[in-house]
């Protein structure tokens, strides 16, 4: 028995290493990339946008829900956020980071990308987990920075465009209601 204790202790050591080391990683990351200045509120930005990171998404079809911008015929994801209030902070933080970049660092996109996921996160707590005009604008420029104009539905942001081309509206789904 004496053993084992040991061996999960040796266990949690190497966990703890490894994430102190990913730390380290991400911090030497950020302050190459960004801003040596503004490493610590990058880091930290990261680490929350990591934590407040679970969520559920309901996906729903041609069972009377739509985008409100009369997409008739276009299914939706709805994406519920559990850490609301976390998200908020998370976004004045990024938004107060954004307009102390330098312009250069701020059009970047590797910037532009961890931005887009914090304002996305934010209009959708705000606006009860519905996707807005705000969010498709994101999700457009995601796809742009990703190169994903003709990526398979599952690799591309959730624009309104993705998901009629690519998702096959008129014709067969990927996801249609079993019931």
């Amino acid at each position: 028995m004496k053993w084992r204790e040991e061996v999960f202790k040796a266990f949690e050591d190497v966990q703890l290493d490894y994430f102190s080391m990913a730390a380290y990683d991400l911090m030497e990351y950020v302050r190459y990339e960004f801003s040596a200045e503004m490493s610590d509120q990058i880091h930290a930005m990261i680490r929350s946008l990591e934590m407040s990171y679970p969520r559920k998404e309901i996906v729903r079809g041609y069972n009377g829900y739509c985008r409100a911008d009369n997409f008739d015929k276009v299914p939706v994801s709805r994406f519920t956020i559990e850490k609301c209030d976390e998200v908020k902070k998370i976004f004045r933080l990024a938004d107060g980071i954004n307009l102390k970049l330098p312009s250069g660092i701020r059009g970047s996109w590797r910037w532009r990308i961890l931005y887009l996921r914090c304002l996305i996160d934010n209009e959708l707590v705000n606006n009860e987990f519905e996707v807005n005009q705000t969010c498709e604008e994101a999700f457009r420029e995601l796809t742009e920075l990703y190169h994903a104009e003709n990526a398979d539905f599952i690799l591309s942001p959730p624009t309104v465009e993705s998901i009629a081309a690519l998702r096959g509206i008129g014709g067969e789904h990927y996801y249609d209601d079993p019931v």
